[in-house]
């Protein structure tokens, strides 16, 4: 190395350095410099240095030099007769070796430093693996035998040779089950949860380090990395000594690590070995992306992966001599993924939180939620809801559930038999026509009973009747094979059932066996229209917007040849249509298809109906940018009267819609209130992963934002975006809407990075879901440009400003609100450029489109007007500035509570305003005041910092020389 010697924390470093680089080589090698020392030349000299003397020389040989000494490691290391090598790393070699003695042999494996290593750093490493070994006893750890020096002075260990195979190439060169699999691993959980309870975190589980015995009993290996917990108080900043592909969020970002940074890797590995694949897709393999997707990116489902969406680089090649992902699981891509969803989906993706808090607490607790997994029992992982505890029942008790179920089967049994009859009969046609009347009554008396079960017809009192429920379908399907006609309405029933349960995989099952029937049994009839429009409800709710509006406007074009007007039937079609051709941006056809429908019910249903009430909210969202919600909160208020506090959908569905018109008009303490009771009814209806408590619980969280409650919202909002992904999947709306209002609150808080990180995954689910341009996804990539500002990177801002701007053209124009939204962020940019007279003209242009579409106090005319009293400091009239912003101020103040970081935002300005009047002391008070206002931000946040700054300068500029 080139000067004198590199002082301990620099050694440090270039020992982390020189360990990332020596298992790279090439362009690789070269980037990864260029990343970790920069502009220090010094730094990456001594890298390079160590890196040349790595490959030159050497305690032992590499390949070239073996082939120099015949072929040989050296012959003997201390009491050791070398075999041959077992692997060979950057740190140094594990050998085979063999203790001699009188009369016995042991055989272990023997790890030796290179000679370039000989250094204080990596001594101390190996001593550190020999004293935590030596404090391990147990029988899934391999064990430390023996330690020593070699005649050059390099440190040495022997260890218990494990005779075995690799994790994930033992299960898949047996081809083990799910089952079998995960009984492994639970040995594997059983050691790292001992050498925890012993303080010691391993810090670098992987597959590797994780041998199976010939006798099937998994041994962990190498605690090369590992650490002490109490030699540490309890944590302690990890290194880049990881492997990144199992390294934990806290770990890629050199943060702290504890136990829970073993979970996490238990988490990945677990993921591997069920699916195939690990939970992270990466299209270049390279640590430093790794790292960015571990700490930015929603792991996949096991569930998804297990279909091959995983990606080429998170899965790793099959053991030699082995099938496919499915067949090394003795089955198919299908069945693997459907058993995967759900419980241990679950159990995989609370490994894998981001936050360790949310992680399980221990490593036992994953183990046992793995147990519970096995024996049927109801997870931890899962929030409890009846349904899940009735359905873990049903499978532990079958028996004693298909007895209790004999009424309902025997129903459907006397269905098939008088059906036989009233064939038997066909010839007699009065008989014929008796046996048909009671066939009809069965058919009755059987609906009757699957509803039931309906939480919207008996008010939440599901328990006893949802065990029918799958009995039920299996026995229709079996037992109505000569009536499809029949069948495909019990079908049709069962399926509504199954949708207003929120159990959607089999409301999507179902509705497509009905439509299906009746596309060939009776097609254009009224039964094929309802298939039709039903099959469309299904497809919204699972998230298929494209799908769901072709068979709702098919369904309308069928049902409006066959039924005269005024059909109210007809009217919820396109009341549901409308909804759906709104979201995809078409807002003349939504308002055109909600004004016929709202036509119909008012006629026919009066105007106290919720369905009216409903379908004028949809008309007055269709243009909520230029209209008032007045008459639909009135007819939201008549659809509640008369409940007498019963819970009921119609009313639930009031209140939710009532409290989303609150938010929008920024009444956010009625909005709050309102969307609180409206969550209530639907819990109380529902289980709590139901899409429509999805939808209220989502709406209250913004409601909670909005009011500056970010703790709240934010626990709310990441409850509901597990559930989401659990039941409905990554693409389904509630997921994308649950992620985005999660991004805003880590944009309030100050979490730019990952704010940015959920909004660009938002975007791309939209551009999915949409397939290309659309107004949602306009608004979001407005948003991102904003968050970058505050990432101070207003060259990446700009680029996605213009990404904006270009989808928003391409969909008709900016003279819309997202017009001026879009103007106001280019104004912000261009003052960030010093250019004032092009961010006054962008302001003025914003302006003048936000109080064409939006009432004065509108949060986007206030956020218009805070810009516009900067660009007004800009042109040095501080007077205007500060009577711009007393405005402004005045109306946060009106719909804001108090403290709201808004208020804080406008103070702050204000203050900025007054300094530049030369009014010290006055600014101090606005500062000092925007700071209270901060109270609910943390303290690190930039808002924070700005407003103790400016208060400090404002108190030296107030106070008298001395």
């Amino acid at each position: 190395m080139n000067g004198g010697a590199a002082p301990p924390d620099r050694w440090v470093l270039v020992g982390e350095i020189f360990l990332e680089a020596s298992e790279l080589s090439g362009a690789d090698r070269e980037r990864l410099l260029d990343e970790r020392c920069g502009d220090d030349q010094a730094l990456r000299q001594e890298v390079v240095s160590l890196l040349g003397a790595h490959e030159d020389e050497g305690l032992l040989p590499d390949l070239d030099e073996e082939r120099r000494f015949g072929g040989r490691y050296p012959e003997r290391i201390g009491r050791y007769r070398i075999v041959r090598p077992l692997g060979e790393g950057g740190m140094g070699v594990v050998l085979l070796a063999i203790r001699e003695g009188d009369g016995f042999e042991q055989t272990v494996a023997l790890k030796v430093l290179r000679g370039a290593f000989a250094d204080p750093l990596m001594a101390r490493r190996l001593e550190e693996e020999r004293r935590i070994l030596a404090g391990l006893e147990h029988p899934g750890i391999a064990r430390l035998i023996d330690g020593g020096l070699t005649e050059d002075g390099q440190p040495y260990f022997a260890m218990e040779y494990v005779d075995g195979e690799g994790l994930l190439t033992y299960c898949d060169q047996r081809r083990l089950s799910l089952p079998e699999r995960i009984e492994l691993f639970l040995g594997a959980c059983a050691a790292v949860h001992y050498a925890h309870q012993q303080l010691v975190v391993h810090r670098d589980l992987k597959p590797s380090n994780i041998m199976v015995t010939p006798e099937g009993r998994p041994k962990l290996l190498d605690f090369g990395i590992a650490k002490n917990v109490e030699a540490f108080g309890g944590a302690e900043q990890t290194t880049h000594w990881i492997t990144p592909a199992y390294a934990s969020p806290e770990q890629v970002a050199g943060g702290t690590v504890s136990t829970l940074s073993d979970v996490y890797a238990l988490g990945v590995l677990l993921c591997e070995l069920l699916s195939g694949s690990r939970p992270y897709v990466t299209t270049t393999g390279s640590p430093a992306e790794l790292s960015r997707l571990i700490s930015e990116t929603i792991p996949r489902r096991p569930s998804d992966l297990a279909l091959g969406s995983g990606g080429d680089a998170s899965r790793p090649d099959s053991a030699p001599g082995t099938g496919s992902v499915s067949e090394n699981r003795r089955t198919t891509p299908q069945r693997l993924a459907r058993t995967l969803r759900g419980d241990l989906d679950l159990i995989v993706l609370k490994a894998l939180a981001k936050e360790p808090d949310r992680r399980y607490d221990s490593a036992q607790a994953l183990a046992e939620d793995l147990q519970r997994y096995l024996g049927g029992q109801p997870i931890m992982a899962r929030p409890e809801s009846t349904r899940y505890r009735l359905g873990k029942f049903v499978r532990r008790h079958r028996t004693g559930v298909v007895a209790s179920a004999l009424l309902g089967l025997a129903l459907i049994g006397g269905l098939g038999a008088t059906l036989w009859q009233a064939q038997r009969a066909a010839d007699a046609r009065d008989q014929a026509q008796e046996e048909a009347a009671r066939a009809r009554q069965v058919t009755g008396l059987m609906t009757e009973i699957f509803r039931l079960s309906d939480p919207t017809q008996s008010l939440g009192d599901t328990v006893g009747i949802r065990g029918v429920l799958e009995e039920g379908a299996s026995r229709v399907e079996q037992t109505l094979r000569d009536d499809p006609v029949l069948q495909a309405t019990l079908f049709l029933e069962l399926a509504r059932i199954y949708r207003n349960l929120g159990i959607l995989d089999e409301a999507d099952r179902l509705s497509a066996r009905a439509l299906l029937i009746r596309r060939d049994w009776s097609p254009g009839t009224i039964e094929h229209a309802d298939a039709l429009g039903f099959r469309g409800i299904v497809l919204r709710d699972e998230g298929k917007i494209d799908l769901a509006i072709t068979s709702l406007e098919q369904a309308i074009d069928l049902r409006g040849q066959l039924v005269p007007p005024p059909d109210t039937g007809l009217a919820t079609l396109q009341a549901t249509l409308a909804w759906e051709v709104r979201a995809a941006g078409e807002y003349d056809r939504a308002g055109a298809l909600f004004s016929q429908a709202l036509e119909v019910q008012r006629t026919v249903l009066g105007n106290d109906d919720p369905a009216v009430a409903n379908t004028l909210l949809g008309l007055a969202s269709t243009f909520h940018d230029q209209g008032s919600f007045d008459e639909a909160e009135a007819l939201f208020r008549t659809a509640l009267e008369g409940d007498g506090g019963q819970a009921n959908p119609a009313a639930a569905t009031a209140l939710v819609n009532l409290g989303m018109v609150r938010r929008l008009r920024e009444q956010f303490p009625e909005s709050e209130a309102l969307l609180r009771s409206g969550l209530e009814m639907r819990e109380a209806l529902y289980d709590a992963d139901h899409p429509d408590v999805l939808e209220a619980r989502e709406q209250w969280a913004a409601a909670l934002a909005a009011m500056g409650r970010f703790g709240e919202a934010e626990a709310t909002l990441n409850r509901n975006l597990d559930l989401s992904i659990s039941v409905l999947g990554e693409e389904h709306i509630r997921t994308r809407n649950s992620r985005e209002a999660l991004s805003n609150v880590d944009w309030d808080l100050g979490r730019f990075a990952l704010a940015l990180a959920r909004k660009d995954s938002v975007a791309t689910a939209k551009n999915r879901a949409h397939g290309g341009d659309h107004p949602g996804t306009v608004y979001t990539l407005i948003s991102m440009a904003e968050v970058l500002l505050e990432m101070d990177d207003v060259a990446a801002a700009r680029t996605k400003l213009g990404e904006a701007i270009s989808m928003a053209e391409r969909l008709g124009g900016t003279e819309g609100v997202y017009g001026a939204l879009a103007r106001n962020v280019a104004a912000r940019i261009a003052l960030d450029a010093g250019n004032v007279a092009e961010a006054d003209s962008l302001v003025e242009a914003a302006m003048a489109l936000a109080e064409e579409r939006l009432r004065p106090d509108h949060r986007y005319v206030l956020e218009i007007q805070r810009v516009r009293a900067r660009v007004l400091l800009g042109q040095a009239r501080p007077r205007d500035a500060q009577a711009v912003l007393e405005g402004v101020l005045e109306d946060e103040r009106r719909v804001r509570p108090h403290p709201h970081p808004r208020i804080g935002i406008t103070l702050l300005d204000l203050g900025d305003a007054r300094m530049a009047l030369g009014d010290a002391v006055a600014a101090g008070e606005a500062y000092r005041a925007a700071e209270t206002e901060f109270s609910q931000l943390p303290q690190s946040h930039p808002l924070v910092g700005r407003a103790r700054d400016g208060g400090a300068a404002a108190d030296a500029r107030a106070r008298p020389p001395s």
